[in-house]
């Protein structure tokens, strides 16, 4: 497998905004929606870390069913299936909270979000060090740009 460094530079600079936004959100103490919303945030720039190392190059082509983050990540990456599917499932929650809708979360919910937001940043690291030094598993987009 050849280690594209501009996948690496792309990867570990989203992998970077989310561990920001992670840090973020962890000192926010007296806001539960915008706990969440920061958590939240958190989680979609680590699936962008994973898209980036997965995906072909190029814009993302719309494919039925595929147009969102979480739809991609479980398209093209789908040992983060469970993650995908969870942070997908408040989607519209974030929404709701960025909108003005919803502006309380109970803290159960948003430490379940920080576990789950820590769990995905930590996989994203993971595999970001994977590619860098060649060992990442499955078709990664180096790999389908040079038609291995």
């Amino acid at each position: 497998m050849t280690v594209d460094p501009h996948v690496v530079h792309r990867s570990r600079d989203l992998l970077e905004r989310a561990e920001v936004l992670f840090e973020e959100a962890s000192r926010v103490t007296d806001d539960g929606a915008e706990r969440f919303r920061q958590f939240y945030l958190a989680a979609i720039r680590a699936s962008g870390a994973v898209l980036a190392l997965y995906e072909p190059p190029g814009p993302v082509r719309r494919r039925r069913n595929a147009r969102d983050a979480w739809s991609r990540i479980k398209a093209v990456a789908p040992q983060y299936a469970d993650l995908a599917e969870y942070f997908g499932g408040l989607s519209r929650m974030r929404s709701r909270v960025e909108a003005g809708l919803v502006r309380q979360v109970d803290d159960t919910l948003c430490a379940r979000v920080e576990r789950r937001a820590a769990e995905f940043l930590d996989a994203a690291d993971a595999s970001l060090l994977a590619y860098e030094q060649g060992r990442l598993g499955g078709s990664t987009r180096s790999e389908r740009r040079l038609g291995a």
